[in-house]
């Protein structure tokens, strides 16, 4: 069953984040930029384009000048193990059993733009119906309760289709479907989110979990897979760094208060493609004794350098969360995260910074509520397309309706005041709703 919206961004143990194109500029059929292999991988789909052009454009207008050759793009992030299950709902599938399961998200976003809210996303169709995931789970859990020795198990998830693959495809990974009829990426298609081989060793320290494939990158507060998440719609700062990497994981429990996790991977949101580079990936976690408190520290580090041969991100990041349990029904978290490359072509240095607050409360088991505000600076624009100081303030509500239907109503103003991103506006205001039925 779906776990409440307070459980949902509980911080306890456990981790957790599109391909290029030829073709010419703003589509007018479609209001949307066509995804062109460069600077970010399919995840950043038709926002992409916007990003490839590294030079700072004026106000309200979207970037100009020659799409690059086709080239792989890039992938996302995810959070890490010690903080929470990233991509776990309430059912968890039984260790050492085949267990096959999924979902079915679909959205309705009503926009003060007209088509397109780029840069804002998922839920990036204005006015329009969305089959954001069609989700399919395969796996084999491994035993982390009782097992007295080592236990080996898998999970497979894979969007089948839906819209939100334009975000998650990494670069060099079924990139044919970002090239639709109009030059940009098709509206629906497929991409295999997480798949991995798993380890887990009880007798390591108090358990050590070893996943070798692609996996949500262990950082942030937010997920790919709709049920882990508390609203709707998505960060910035989410939006506009990894979800996953390709490597091998490890999460290491140390002790009652400490655990940590280890990746070395090819890069950021990277299928096997020229250009990748050896980075690593990780965090730290404390959690105080009473459990009310929890810090993590996040990093990705290696090479910071932008490939201009591969129009190819290649960013380090940082980050600290900080999360607070009032009461068993009231929690504040609270994240920054900062980000940074070099070399980019005619900005030289790029950097950004995303600050995120949530404050959220249950109010039944049927029935939570949250509020969230984000500041995320895209100083040079060089993630967004469009410089300047995002403000975003989004208030929701979660439904159990049954045990397998959720909806999450939210209504968000999203401001930048330094560039006009939305329809030639600073501003952009949306309700959107989604249903989450599970299978």
């Amino acid at each position: 069953m779906f776990a409440p919206l307070v459980v949902c961004l509980t911080l306890v143990a456990q981790p957790q984040p599109a391909s290029s194109t030829s073709g010419g500029g703003f589509q007018p059929q479609t209001g949307e930029a066509p995804y062109h292999g460069g600077i970010r991988p399919a995840n950043r789909m038709a926002l992409s384009s916007r990003r490839r052009q590294t030079q700072r454009q004026p106000e309200g207008q979207p970037p100009s000048g020659e799409l690059a050759p086709e080239q792989p793009p890039t992938p996302p992030t995810q959070p890490t193990e010690p903080l929470r299950r990233r991509g776990r709902t309430g059912e968890d599938a039984p260790p050492g059993k085949l267990w096959i399961s999924g979902w079915i998200d679909a959205s309705y976003t009503a926009s003060t733009d007209r088509v397109s809210q780029l840069p804002m996303g998922f839920n990036y169709r204005a006015n329009q119906f969305l089959l954001q995931q069609n989700w399919l789970r395969i796996e084999r859990a491994v035993d982390k309760e009782d097992a007295t020795g080592p236990s080996f198990g898998f999970l497979s998830d894979t969007i089948l289709p839906g819209s939100d693959y334009r975000f998650s495809l990494p670069r060099g990974l079924f990139n044919q479907q970002l090239v639709g009829t109009r030059g940009g990426p098709n509206l629906y298609g497929i991409d295999p989110v997480r798949f991995y081989a798993e380890s887990y060793f009880p007798n390591v320290a108090q358990g050590l979990d070893v996943q070798i494939g692609r996996f949500y990158a262990p950082w942030g507060i937010e997920a790919v897979d709709a049920p882990s998440n508390t609203f709707l719609s998505h960060t910035y700062t989410f939006i506009y760094d990894p979800f996953t990497q390709v490597g091998a994981m490890a999460t290491l429990k140390l002790s009652e208060q400490w655990s940590s996790q280890s990746a070395l991977v090819i890069g950021n949101d990277e299928w096997f493609t020229p250009g990748n580079q050896l980075k690593y990936s990780g965090n730290v976690q404390w959690t105080a004794p009473d459990q009310r408190n929890t810090l993590r520290f996040s990093t990705i580090l290696g090479s910071p350098r932008y490939v201009a041969a591969y129009n190819l991100d290649n960013l380090n990041l940082f980050e600290l969360i900080w999360s607070h349990q009032f009461s068993e029904d009231l929690k504040f978290t609270f994240a920054t995260t900062f980000g940074y490359q070099t070399d980019v072509p005619q900005l030289g240095t790029a950097d950004w910074i995303g600050y995120q607050s949530y404050l959220t409360r249950r109010i039944n088991e049927k029935l939570s509520t949250a509020v969230r505000v984000e500041l995320f600076d895209d100083f040079k624009g060089q993630r967004t397309g469009y410089a300047g100081l995002y403000t975003a303030v989004t208030g929701g509500v979660q439904i159990q309706l049954t045990e397998r239907i959720r909806l999450r109503p939210e209504l968000r103003f999203d401001d930048n005041s330094r560039s006009r991103p939305f329809d030639g506006r600073h501003a952009l205001f949306t309700a959107a709703s989604d249903i989450i039925m599970r299978w």
